[in-house]
């Protein structure tokens, strides 16, 4: 079975290159005019104004999802501090580091691989 799958990939993957390289054009793909004189650099206001309504919606549509998903990364952070300050204190970072220290040796890897991205990152930059 396994062999039968890759050999109708290999069929479809040579039947496209033989249609690509007969025809010179890929299969569904058409011009957008047949006239010459056309010019890309040019464009009516109907299509201008189609232009800029695009952008503004490829620009503004991820802008506002980015914004969203922020804030609701805000709000849940912020919910979850106020937990923890309603709770009772019982030691601070300084007594878990020394009580537990695993903690204090993965935070150790932890500022010891970021240091090290960064100076790979500054020294690609310089």
């Amino acid at each position: 079975m396994r062999n039968l799958i890759a050999a109708i990939g290999v069929v479809i993957v040579l039947a496209f290159v033989v249609l690509i390289v007969s025809t010179g054009q890929i299969p569904g793909v058409r011009p957008q005019t047949a006239d010459p004189n056309a010019s890309t650099l040019v464009m009516t206001a109907n299509e201008g104004a189609l232009f800029l309504g695009w952008v503004i919606f490829l620009v503004v549509g991820p802008l506002t999802t980015l914004i969203a998903v922020i804030a609701l990364a805000a709000w849940l952070l912020n919910r979850e501090v106020n937990t923890v300050r309603k709770e009772k204190r019982t030691a601070g970072p300084i007594a878990l580091m020394l009580r537990r220290p695993g903690v204090t040796v993965a935070v150790t890897i932890f500022l010891l691989v970021g240091f090290a991205v960064t100076l790979a990152l500054l020294d690609s930059i310089f």
